[in-house]
């Protein structure tokens, strides 16, 4: 079975590689997967960095982009935000 951040890694991966009307479709599985894995972690700083991947994806998807939009910017801190979950995402043991 694969770790949630794992899923998380591979809808990102679908997601930046669509076109925006897709993406809007795909943002919806990140948002309940960052809810996933903030509920599982626990971690401040994991959740912290979910925000910050929701918020970035979120810019991606706009359909209309403003004019200076520079989409590999937010494509690069978001892949920073998703290296960040996958180093310090641990599951507490039940």
């Amino acid at each position: 079975m694969e770790s949630p951040v794992d899923e998380l890694e591979k809808l990102f991966d679908q997601f930046k590689n669509s076109f925006p009307e897709r993406r809007k479709q795909i943002l919806s599985q990140i948002e309940s997967k960052c809810i996933e894995i903030k509920g599982r972690s626990g971690d401040s700083y994991v959740s912290q960095k979910c925000t910050s991947l929701v918020v970035a994806c979120k810019n991606l998807a706009r359909l209309r982009q403003p004019k200076n939009y520079d989409e590999s910017r937010d494509i690069v801190f978001a892949l920073g935000d998703i290296s960040i979950i996958k180093r310090n995402f641990n599951e507490p043991n039940f």
